[in-house]
């Protein structure tokens, strides 16, 4: 799970509310949001009709180092 300030959470929805970028950039845009929000990955999948392993793959991504 990530973690993402509201000023985060915002440029994130906006991105996605504009939709100008390519599918696979929303698409990760999505993962992060719902990440934010403590969604489990395999919840996240099966949502939006993703494969665990590329959903998986995003988040983490997304995830700090430590």
């Amino acid at each position: 799970m990530i973690e993402l300030s509201e000023d985060e959470r915002r440029k994130v929805e906006a991105f996605i509310r504009r939709g100008k970028a390519n599918a696979r950039n929303i698409t990760r845009a999505h993962i992060l949001l719902k990440s934010g929000e403590r969604w489990r990955i395999a919840r996240i999948a099966e949502t939006f009709d993703w494969r665990f392993t590329t959903t998986h793959a995003c988040a983490k991504l997304a995830r700090p180092y430590p």
